[in-house]
């Protein structure tokens, strides 16, 4: 068989082509995703918190403009009254992407040349931030409930997450790796905060192709008019009657509140206090990237003969395990921390291609989509919210305490945390264990 026959018989054909309308989407949502991701790549992380470092934002400041984003998405509750009243969708969620991306990334990078006090800019962080994902929480919701129209099911998903997944680990970490050892080779200078700079101009501009190649390629078309007839009550009566959603959703929340405890604050902690270099950062992004190569295809094999749920309970229980060491990791463990992220990265491959399959996996036939993507939103965004603030508070009493005596031994307020983390973990894998074999069941195979 000739290798263009064996390429149009192959699972990556059937799911990505131009054929038809759904696999034009999907194909162009795969394009976008190393695009996409390079710019996340430029505007988060590590090189995010340099950023901010380097305004004289110190680490609860930092804590405080991580969460405030969170906020604004209690009012997605709004989002599908509003949506209902568009049949045609490309061109708002196009605005949406505008408006997001001109306040979250270019007026941000912008601001600091104009605003000289730190608190000053702090507070503008805080407004274009909000601002920004205001805008996001009313109408975002519209961009997962389109593409979830075009998502394939069964095998067939596990081959979209793989796939799409693959690209954004050798993307995402490719971009973050080489950003970040320019940016180590210019730290202490004057020149790292216009590196930074122009890395998250050069990310506005991919962000925003990324839009325009989603939302102006496709033909626009109306949706059916059962689609978009819903009440207020019906953003959280329809999607808490479906039981096999609502329950996957609630691991998703607990997930949010977990990562979301210390991930603004943990890389300036590292950067600060236990004084590991920038790119060292990078190092699961490199583990990661190869990870996403070697291993993408042996996870795919794993989810189609288990399910996304076991996959994921199964590396939360490692992550559970990992973080029991992150917890002293500190300026004389430096090593410790290496092998922690050389593990992280391989690790990461085959959580995050389980995970990011469980939006779709209970999504009712033929239901509205507005409402259930909303729903998902809104309450992992909640759970964001809990787990930022909630760590940032936690921190803001460590910082005045100083060193936390613990088992005889003193830690810092970011160790501490990590301890919390882990007892978060715990519980989101007591639910794992509790819900996973009613979800997994009848699953398409």
């Amino acid at each position: 068989m000739s290798l263009s026959a064996r390429f149009k018989t192959s699972d990556f054909y059937r799911v990505f082509n131009f054929k038809s309308k759904a696999g034009q989407v999907r194909t162009l949502q795969l394009i976008n995703t190393p695009t996409g991701n390079i710019a996340h790549a430029l505007t988060s992380g590590a090189l995010y918190t340099a950023f901010l470092a380097e305004n004289g934002i110190d680490i609860v400041r930092v804590g405080i403009i991580t969460f405030i984003p969170y906020i604004t998405w209690l009012l997605s509750f709004f989002s599908p009254l509003i949506l209902s009243k568009f049949r045609m969708r490309q061109k708002v969620l196009l605005f949406n992407d505008t408006m997001y991306y001109v306040c979250v990334v270019l007026a941000t990078t912008v601001m600091p040349k104009i605003v000289q006090d730190p608190g000053q800019k702090t507070f503008w962080f805080a407004v274009f931030l909000f601002i920004g994902n205001l805008v996001n929480a009313l109408f975002g919701s519209g961009c997962a409930s389109w593409i979830a129209r075009f998502v394939p099911e069964g095998k067939d998903l596990n081959t979209y997450t793989a796939y799409t997944n693959l690209l954004m680990l050798i993307s995402l970490n490719g971009a973050g790796i080489l950003a970040s050892i320019a940016a180590s080779a210019l730290e202490g200078t004057s020149y790292l905060m216009e590196l930074l700079f122009w890395l998250r101009i050069a990310a506005f501009v991919l962000f925003m192709g990324g839009s325009l190649l989603l939302y102006l390629i496709p033909k626009d078309e109306p949706l059916d008019e059962k689609e978009v007839k819903v009440s207020l009550l019906d953003i959280i009566r329809v999607p808490v009657r479906s039981k096999p959603f609502f329950l996957t959703c609630l691991i998703a929340v607990l997930w949010s509140v977990v990562v979301n405890l210390n991930s603004g604050t943990y890389s300036f902690y590292l950067l600060e206090t236990a004084k590991v270099p920038l790119w060292y950062q990078y190092i699961s992004a490199v583990s990661g990237a190869v990870g996403g190569i070697l291993l993408s295809g042996v996870f795919r094999k794993l989810t189609n003969r288990t399910s996304p749920y076991w996959v994921v309970g199964f590396f939360v229980m490692v992550f559970l395990i990992m973080e029991g060491f992150y917890v002293m990791v500190g300026p004389n463990t430096v090593l410790l921390y290496v092998v922690l992220s050389i593990m992280y990265g391989f690790v990461n491959v085959g959580f995050s291609m389980g995970y990011n399959s469980l939006f779709y996996l209970k999504i009712p036939k033929g239901a509205n989509k507005d409402l259930y993507a909303t729903f998902w939103n809104m309450i992992t965004y909640v759970g964001c919210l809990v787990g930022a603030a909630g760590g940032t508070a936690l921190l803001s009493v460590f910082e005045k305490m100083g060193m936390v005596q613990l088992f005889g031994h003193a830690f810092y307020g970011s160790q501490v945390l990590c301890m919390v983390k882990g007892c978060l973990m715990g519980c989101t894998l007591i639910y794992l264990i509790k819900v996973t074999p009613g979800l997994a069941r009848d699953l398409k195979k």
